[in-house]
């Protein structure tokens, strides 16, 4: 299934020629699209798994850029240049209005199986000087060091009242999500490896878990609210 890093906009029309006024960074079945829309016409990059190279239970750093002045897409990992296309797409992008969904689709059907951090849009085109600069900079000051794993234990699940979150390590902060990606709850300053919150007051549904131990490892979890 398609996942869904950040995406602006809607699916307007749905016409032949385009589906909606939209810009959408995701990833399916191995592949990164880095796609734009005006409803008429849709200009999309597809990524091939043989082109790039993720960094295994670790950051990536992902960089999608607009060029209106070359007429290009253009799609960077880590700080390097990995693929670019012709952008067709002419007419204005009317997203002025429109939400900004980060980790996931509208509908909710197409989360991301991670974490996101630091999501950031710059209203210039970089150059590959200033995306190598950029993520030169999240390594200077220690973000990439951070490790992403699936070790905490989250239960009851499902819960109603009560929800218990156990990890291997002290826990420093604890944030709790719902699909859409707004954060419904945050436990700071815990430093046990043990943590208890009554998450009764939550509406019925899935809820993602983000936990950071005091090695600054990232671990994710998941429960549903009954």
């Amino acid at each position: 299934a398609e996942q869904v890093f950040v995406i602006k906009g809607d699916n307007g029309t749905h016409g032949p020629n385009g589906n909606g006024n939209r810009f959408v960074l995701s990833s399916k079945e191995g592949k990164i699209y880095w796609a734009i829309d005006d409803d008429v016409t849709k200009t999309q990059l597809s990524v091939l798994p043989e082109e790039f190279t993720w960094k295994s239970d670790e950051w990536n750093h992902l960089v999608g850029v607009r060029d209106l002045e070359n007429f290009l897409m253009k799609f960077y990992l880590n700080g390097e240049f990995i693929s670019e296309v012709e952008d067709g797409t002419l007419e204005p992008i009317d997203i002025a209005n429109q939400r900004m969904l980060i980790g996931n689709y509208h509908n909710h059907t197409n989360p991301v199986h991670g974490s996101i951090d630091e999501v950031m849009f710059i209203t210039k085109a970089l150059s590959e000087t200033e995306v190598s600069e950029l993520f030169a900079s999240y390594q200077s000051n220690g973000i990439f060091e951070t490790r992403v794993t699936e070790n905490i234990k989250v239960t009851p699940n499902p819960v109603s009242t009560d929800l218990v979150i156990t990890n291997a390590a002290n826990l420093t902060k604890v944030e709790v999500y719902s699909l859409s990606g707004a954060l419904v709850s945050t436990i700071t300053n815990t430093q046990n490896a043990t943590i208890r919150t009554n998450v009764a007051e939550l509406p019925t549904g899935k809820y993602i878990v983000k936990a950071i131990d005091v090695n600054n490892v990232i671990s994710t979890g998941s429960f549903i609210k009954q």
